[in-house]
């Protein structure tokens, strides 16, 4: 009698051990997100099922063994694990593998997929075509960090805080933004009143301030550090305010944009106003048909001060018109839609 109850215990132990918990089941599900052992590529990857087109033929349906399909499975189990499920994806958000998208963006990391799995349930919902991120507390950076400061917090806690700072926000934007529509939120989470509870928030606003000239706004486009999270989060909101109004400058701040991307920390930031001011429009994966670079930019610019910002859009899309007309593609059909999307991009600068 002793041996058999010896061999139920360890059969048990043995059973428990080997089935996964919370965590581990999330860890599993976290590894279904992957659709590649690779680095994520730089184009798109698309849902399952395919989207009825109006007036197509009705697509094919995937193929089971398709991983797409395993990962968004995993997206549904994930999700309706709720916090439970966050240790186990904050541990893959620096993970550069391939994985599906959960945003508008390209490449589509595993690590932005479990980013988005914990940032959509705790970001305010923005207004209706509303593609800014400014107002979001989480916006990509310090994950880690940003849970290591809140374990123990319940979800409503954290979705308050959210909304309590996009709702800051929204009132010192400019122009002002639609506070109302976060107000509305923080009214459904039980705050009636967010003047009180975002005193703490608005307290920090000043610190947001940037200063005029061009030269004096591109240091502030380096990284962002701080002793909190909270810190860090409003140097990245004043860092994007000085970001914001360099685009404004247009050519005014290229001057100094050039100048900036000597410097390692600057020179990502910088060229990526530049190259959105010229090309405002994007082609990745096909990069090497823009007319600039990073490593060209310059010289580019040289000869072509004092011209205007229209003239310069036209050169650049007439160039990667042509480069695409006589590039090589896997199909036909691929280059006829991208010659036909420069052609349409360059027919609206006027």
């Amino acid at each position: 009698m002793r041996v058999a109850a010896t061999v139920l215990s360890a059969w048990i132990l043995q059973s428990c051990a080997s089935t996964p918990g919370v965590d581990e089941t999330a860890r599993a599900l976290v590894r279904d997100l992957i659709i590649a052992d690779r680095p994520a590529g730089n184009y798109p990857i698309y849902s399952l099922p395919e989207m009825q087109i109006p007036g197509q033929p009705k697509p094919p349906p995937p193929d089971p063994d398709d991983p797409r399909l395993r990962a968004y499975e995993a997206v549904k189990k994930l999700r309706a694990m709720g916090m439970a499920a966050w240790p186990a994806l904050i541990e893959s958000v620096d993970d550069n593998r391939q994985s599906i998208p959960l945003a508008a963006e390209i490449p589509c990391k595993l690590g932005r997929a479990c980013f988005h799995l914990i940032a959509d349930v705790i970001n305010a919902r923005a207004p209706r075509g509303h593609f800014d991120d400014y107002d979001f507390i989480l916006d990509g950076d310090d994950l880690r960090d940003w849970w290591k400061e809140r374990q123990g917090r319940g979800l409503r806690e954290l979705k308050i805080e959210a909304a309590l700072f996009a709702w800051t926000l929204a009132g010192h934007a400019r122009p002002p933004k639609d506070q109302p529509h976060y107000a509305k939120q923080l009214l459904d989470l039980g705050v009636a009143d967010p003047e009180i509870q975002a005193k703490p928030f608005r307290d920090r606003l000043p610190g947001l301030s940037v200063p005029k000239a061009p030269e004096a706004l591109v240091p502030l486009l380096a990284p962002q550090s701080g002793a909190t999270y909270m810190d860090r989060r409003f140097a990245i909101e004043r860092s994007g305010n000085a970001w914001r109004m360099l685009r404004e400058f247009e050519l005014a701040a290229f001057p100094a944009l050039i100048e900036g991307m000597k410097n390692p920390d600057l020179r990502s930031r910088c060229f990526g106003i530049i190259e959105g001011t010229i090309h405002h429009w994007g082609i990745e994966p096909h990069n090497d048909l823009l007319i600039i670079n990073a490593d060209n930019v310059a010289a580019w610019w040289e000869p072509r001060r004092g011209k205007p910002l229209i003239e310069l859009q036209r050169e650049a899309a007439r160039h990667a018109l042509e480069g695409a007309k006589r590039k090589k593609f896997d199909t036909e059909e691929e280059k006829t839609n991208l010659v036909e999307f420069i052609q349409e991009q360059l027919d609206r600068i006027k």
